[in-house]
């Protein structure tokens, strides 16, 4: 939700719920992480490729 701000637990129970009942409920959700907001190519759409080496740079300064 756009503007939001709800504890991480929180958040993720409500995606978690919203995959069970408007997708597959064999989805699982593992992390929910908050942006700032979604990157975009010029035709709006969203850059997963960017995502995916944010969200893996930040685990990896997670690891010890």
């Amino acid at each position: 939700y756009p503007g939001a701000e709800l504890p991480a637990g929180e958040l993720r129970a409500r995606l978690q719920r919203a995959l069970r009942e408007q997708l597959n409920p064999l989805f699982r959700i593992h992390e929910a992480v908050p942006v700032p907001a979604l990157p975009r190519t010029a035709s709006n759409k969203t850059l997963r490729r960017v995502l995916r080496a944010g969200y893996r740079a930040a685990a990896a300064e997670r690891r010890p």
